[in-house]
């Protein structure tokens, strides 16, 4: 808008000026406040132009930093728990069949609301080799690693699935 205005102002004063200047003998002395006015015209537009230069941007940055910064905290927050999980199921995955594994993990990981739910007295079933008690705690701990249990027995082990 103010480009525009300053676009006009020069029109104009140019136009003025052209007329002036025909006019014999004092002309060229009437065309020179015209001329000086075309300028300040010219200064209006380019002011204008400034002006949509700051505010585009501006624009660009802010838009920038607006997305940046919920994103960058967002993969800040989540990521690291990601990877830990993704190196963990990986892990879990390698050795899926040994289920005693799994269940001495269940018993050193899980809250003890979860582990009350397998059973009264888990340690205890396990350590005399319960193999129903140990099945229930390894599911657990798979669960928790996001795994399901093997549909393949190991050697010389109880069977998850």
């Amino acid at each position: 808008m103010l480009e525009d205005a300053g676009c006009g102002l020069t029109d104009s004063m140019n136009e003025v000026s052209a007329a002036v200047g025909d006019v014999p003998i004092a002309g060229d002395a009437l065309q020179a406040p015209f001329d000086l006015a075309g300028g300040v015209g010219d200064g209006l537009r380019e002011a204008g132009q400034t002006q949509q230069d700051v505010v585009a941007t501006l624009a660009f940055w802010l838009a920038l930093v607006i997305a940046v910064l919920p994103i960058g905290w967002a993969l800040f927050r989540w990521l690291p728990s990601r990877v830990w999980w993704i190196r963990e199921a990986s892990a879990a995955r390698r050795m899926i069949y040994d289920v005693e594994l799994f269940a001495l993990r269940a018993l050193v990981n899980r809250p003890l609301r979860e582990l009350a739910s397998v059973g009264p007295a888990p340690a205890a079933a396990l350590r005399s080799g319960e193999n129903t008690m140990i099945l229930a705690l390894a599911r657990l701990e798979l669960a928790a690693l996001g795994l399901r249990p093997p549909v393949a027995p190991t050697e010389g082990s109880a069977r998850l699935s």
